[in-house]
């Protein structure tokens, strides 16, 4: 599953404001990826969830995990 979702998709999944969203970007505690022309701001809902549960990134959690996020992710 590669979706990536914009911050107010975020907010709206994590409960969390978008302002709390933009400033855990801006902090570096969420990666995020600059897609198109206009370079639009992207998370990738696998780190999003792994943040969640983890308090990690996807790439930075080991393979059980992983699994357990992606079964989440599924959901």
């Amino acid at each position: 599953m590669n979706k990536y979702i914009t911050t107010k998709q975020a907010s709206e999944m994590t409960g969390y404001s978008k302002r709390t969203i933009e400033r855990k970007i801006a902090e570096g505690i969420i990666p995020t990826r600059s897609m198109g022309l206009n370079g639009m701001t992207r998370i990738w809902v696998m780190d999003l969830h792994s943040l969640m549960v983890y308090t990690k990134p996807f790439l930075n959690i080991n393979e059980q995990q992983r699994e357990r996020v992606r079964l989440i992710a599924s959901e």
